[in-house]
């Protein structure tokens, strides 16, 4: 398969996306893979099409090899494949001789902060 970064337009609706994205875009209608989706599904997993987009322009872009999407604080970021210093729990990943993560949210997203069970009000 020839893997070449042309835009493909897939409709007028639709950005204009890299070939390798477009592939997988129109491979969701195939019924093999809708037959992986209904497996995966019955493990609570899906697919995704991992991408990032350009900085300058928004384009779609190939996630590429070595990079992470990660989501931490509620932000989303694309970082070396190992971020350092904090705990990231894997919740995408893609075939690269073996399972890879192409995502990883921190373990712990947001502090929220509550009063201690049992504690009232006490300006009401």
């Amino acid at each position: 398969m020839n893997m070449t970064t042309q835009p493909i337009a897939e409709s007028n609706d639709l950005p204009n996306l890299p070939e390798e994205l477009a592939i997988a875009r129109r491979a969701i209608e195939l019924p093999e893979i809708q037959e992986m989706m209904r497996k995966l599904a019955t493990y609570n997993l899906g697919i995704y099409m991992p991408h990032m987009h350009d900085e300058k322009t928004g384009a779609f872009k190939v996630l590429p090899a070595g990079v992470t999407q990660v989501e931490d604080n509620l932000k989303i970021s694309f970082q070396s494949e190992d971020p350092q210093g904090r705990s990231y729990v894997p919740v995408a990943w893609l075939w690269r001789d073996g399972p890879t993560p192409g995502a990883k949210c921190a373990a712990i997203c947001m502090t929220v902060h509550h009063a201690p069970l049992g504690a009232e009000d006490s300006s009401l």
